[in-house]
């Protein structure tokens, strides 16, 4: 009963064979002084999550962030309020990641980096967010996220309109099979008129 380790597989079993009522139980089991405290309330987060109990999912994570804090709690707690676009609420913790991380962890990881400029696009920072984009870009030339959501948003405001479907287009290369890049794409030709480009 105090190999929590154990009690993580189990719970990940749980998932899988959606058993999510005892896996829920699973995670919440291990104690607040285990090793795996982080690991297991994480896991437990993500399950209520999936199960669009928001209010309660916060709780837990602000909770593990203000006893245990960690990269992975803030992140956890900054992606939760980006799926739900508060985006207001997103933006101090993927700062505070960025600014704890050196070049080598932002090359290594340049998510925290992306999250943020999404962040300070969508609350009326458009400049400042090009930075983060184009710092991205220059850690991770290959990164579709951020050759699309640049390369979208410039064109929605009819801004280096030649750059931004240069990068669309390298995002669908590196991405064909996604229907968001795809989109751009489309929006892209539609916003110049060229519909017969769009449509296809």
């Amino acid at each position: 009963p105090d190999n929590h380790r154990a009690r993580l597989w189990l719970g990940s079993t749980l998932e899988q064979l959606e058993r999510i009522a005892d896996a829920e139980n699973v995670y919440e089991a291990v104690p607040d002084t285990s090793d795996y405290i982080v690991s297991a309330q994480l896991a437990y987060a993500n399950l209520l999550m999936r199960n669009e109990e928001h209010a309660q999912s916060e709780r837990v994570l602000k909770t593990l962030d203000a006893n245990h804090q960690t990269f992975l709690t803030r992140e956890a707690l900054g992606i939760q309020y980006l799926i739900r676009e508060d985006y207001e609420k997103a933006l101090p913790y993927f700062d505070a990641m960025v600014k704890s991380m050196s070049e080598e962890e932002l090359a290594d990881n340049s998510n925290p980096l992306f999250h943020r400029g999404v962040c300070l696009s969508e609350t009326g920072q458009f400049e400042t967010s090009v930075a983060d984009f184009k710092r991205v870009l220059e850690l991770n030339p290959e990164s579709a996220d951020a050759l699309n959501y640049l390369g979208y948003t410039w064109v929605d405001r009819g801004e280096n309109l030649s750059e931004a479907f240069d990068m669309i287009r390298k995002a669908v290369k590196l991405e064909p099979d996604s229907g968001a890049i795809i989109d751009s794409l489309g929006w892209a030709h539609y916003k110049l008129g060229q519909y017969s480009e769009a449509r296809v």
